[in-house]
């Protein structure tokens, strides 16, 4: 059985909430939505990183107020075994913004690995996360089998990307590695922790269902960013991610 298994186990035991006492939702998807553009540094074509403390700042607020409505959707919207995943993605998030925003010596730190990529082309960087959310949105019409598996080797996939377009926005190894490590962690530590075997690349070519694992890689084989964003319904992976939980859910 797989990490990502047990913890959505251990998850459904843990529910305690009674959906029919839930307060009424009080916030949209599509609003949901837009929440979650707020906790993303990339994703945007026409987005850049910032380039003083004042905008890391600024920076910082937006992501304060999405964690603010996605925990508030998440609370009001969700059923209880798709709110328990979230707030795992959300204490995770505050975990981040406590560190990277509110420590100014890791706020430094970071502006320090954005700076170094202050005169880049970030298209392509803004393309690993736009192709990311693109296969989460696909993950619904992925075999109910595989569908866990499709979630983290997505998730692979966007991690290598990121790392790898880094380093040619910055050539500083150090803030290279600072700067993927953050694009990646909010939503990674939960796929990281629940993906057992499909930990890595090379293992998503070995135990992955190859027709499965080539649709996914044909998806967003295009690194034409119009040929993307066509494919792409939502701004952020927090949506689709929600889908994906309702799908598990009904399985």
């Amino acid at each position: 059985m797989s990490n990502f298994v047990k913890i959505l186990i251990i998850c459904t035991i843990g529910l305690t909430a009674d959906v029919m006492s839930r307060p009424h939702c009080q916030v949209s998807e599509a609003s949901a939505d837009e929440c979650g553009e707020r906790l993303m540094f990339i994703g945007q074509q026409s987005t850049g990183l910032p380039k003083s403390d004042a905008e890391m700042k600024t920076r910082c607020d937006n992501v304060n107020e999405g964690l603010q409505c996605l925990k508030k959707y998440s609370k009001t919207c969700l059923d209880p075994f798709a709110t328990q995943i979230m707030n795992i993605v959300m204490k995770n998030g505050d975990k981040m913004e406590a560190k990277y925003c509110k420590d100014d010596g890791e706020r430094k730190k970071l502006l320090d690995a954005f700076m170094c990529a202050k005169d880049a082309d970030l298209g392509p960087l803004h393309l690993c996360m736009e192709k990311f959310i693109v296969q989460m949105e696909h993950l619904p019409q992925v075999n109910g089998d595989h569908r866990i598996p499709a979630t983290c080797c997505s998730f692979q996939l966007m991690d290598k990307c990121v790392k790898e377009t880094s380093q040619h926005v910055c050539t500083q190894k150090d803030k290279v590695e600072y700067m993927t490590k953050f694009l990646t962690e909010m939503t990674g530590e939960l796929i990281k922790t629940g993906c057992g075997r499909f930990d890595s690349l090379s293992h998503c070519d070995n135990a992955m269902d190859k027709t499965e694992w080539q649709n996914l890689k044909n998806l967003v084989a295009s690194d034409d960013p119009k040929e993307i964003a066509a494919k792409r319904v939502n701004t952020s992976p927090f949506v689709a991610l929600k889908s994906v939980l309702k799908n598990l859910m009904e399985e």
